[in-house]
């Protein structure tokens, strides 16, 4: 009987376990759409970039998405476009390099190294409770590296303004986002 308790304890341990590292409930957004404008201007190697615009924010749905060997999580799915061309926007590329030494972890040099500047991502805009700070709008380092094992590995760090005037000869003049909403789910 002690045993029969036990093994009935073990499970509801385990049902308890499972339940509190499933994902979040992931109902549909009670707002879902909105614009997002931004203004950003920087100097690098003497010559000026502005790019001004307005994000466009929209909910698409709930995804299912496979994550290793985990059951499939349901994500809510958001698109951004920006308004002046209607595409999906991608990070603007500011910098690359390659084979130089790591900013962050002196010692290794890096396959390639980027310095992107990101808009920031729909589901930051959005409300999202949940999100990177890569998500939010920013200047970021990525590193692509050799591990010691010989595997390839990435790397995403926010930069500061400091870090990209040090670092890369980076000025920040101007950067100005909206902020993110206050957003419910049904």
């Amino acid at each position: 009987m002690k045993r029969i308790i036990s093994i009935i304890a073990i499970f509801a341990l385990i049902c308890v376990s499972i339940c509190s590292c499933a994902p979040k409930d992931e109902t549909p957004p009670n707002i879902k759409e909105g614009t997002f404008w931004f203004c950003v201007e920087y100097i690098y190697k003497g010559e000026t970039y502005k790019y001004e615009d307005t994000i466009l924010c929209n909910y698409v749905g709930l995804l299912t998405k496979k994550s290793g060997v985990k059951s499939p999580n349901t994500i809510r799915d958001w698109e951004s476009t920006l308004q002046s061309s209607g595409e999906s926007y991608n990070d603007v590329l500011v910098v690359k390099q390659y084979g130089v030494e790591s900013i962050f972890t002196k010692g290794r040099t890096n396959t390639c190294s980027f310095v992107y500047l990101s808009f920031g991502r729909a589901d930051y805009y959005m409300g999202e409770n949940e999100y990177s700070d890569i998500d939010a709008p920013c200047f970021y380092y990525y590193e692509s590296f050799k591990n010691s094992n010989g595997t390839q590995s990435g790397k995403n760090t926010v930069l500061t303004e400091e870090q990209l005037e040090e670092f890369f000869g980076i000025k920040v003049v101007e950067f100005k986002f909206s902020s993110p909403i206050e957003n419910e789910y049904e």
